[in-house]
């Protein structure tokens, strides 16, 4: 599956917010243990992701290929709309189909703000919804039992969660890995 989606291309890049608040990852840690009796496994790198870019290229000839250029493009404007840092608030937990995660609420509307400059080449297949990512489902197993495990922790108490930069990385398209960052932006506080 992963083969036909990445159709020999060797990078994908998407835009992100990296977490690194110890209260947040101490929860995201601790739903992941939670969860891991349920098929979850464990997802690297803490982030909200921002925006889906897709496979760069100096020259794209698939549609969801995207020219060295217009990421150059998109790191200028960024850096050029000076944004602040959002204040959002990292709630309990939720899932979609393919992987657990902490709600994450912008009550200020700031990420909408930062992805303005990103133009309108999102490759997201439904609506914008910020989450962290708590792990990946590594197969099909019923939905019942896992909402059930969910179902009480949905109302957790939010936490405060202050990103100081937008970063465009790149991840391995053939097997998951670490991301890598190509270009970072700070945020103003």
């Amino acid at each position: 599956m992963r083969e036909a989606w990445h159709r020999g291309r060797p990078r994908y890049a998407v835009w992100v917010l990296r977490v690194d608040d110890a209260a947040v990852l101490d929860r995201r840690a601790s739903m992941a243990d939670l969860l891991a009796p349920h098929g979850a496994l464990p997802f690297t790198d803490p982030h909200i992701t921002l925006f889906v870019i897709g496979f760069p290229t100096p020259a794209p000839l698939l549609d969801d290929d995207v020219a060295d250029a217009l990421l150059d493009a998109q790191v200028a404007a960024l850096v050029a709309a000076d944004l602040r840092a959002p204040r959002l608030l990292v709630g309990g937990l939720n899932a979609f189909l393919s992987c657990p995660i902490l709600e994450v609420r912008d009550p200020d509307g700031a990420l909408a703000a930062i992805r303005a400059p990103l133009g309108a080449e999102d490759l997201r297949f439904a609506p914008y919804v910020p989450h962290l990512t708590v792990g990946t489902f590594g197969d099909t197993r019923a939905t019942g039992p896992v909402a059930a495990a969910i179902a009480p922790l949905r109302a957790l108490p939010p936490l405060p969660l202050r990103p100081s930069a937008v970063e465009l990385v790149t991840f391995d398209a053939a097997a998951p890995g670490p991301l890598h960052t190509r270009a970072r932006v700070a945020l103003r506080a």
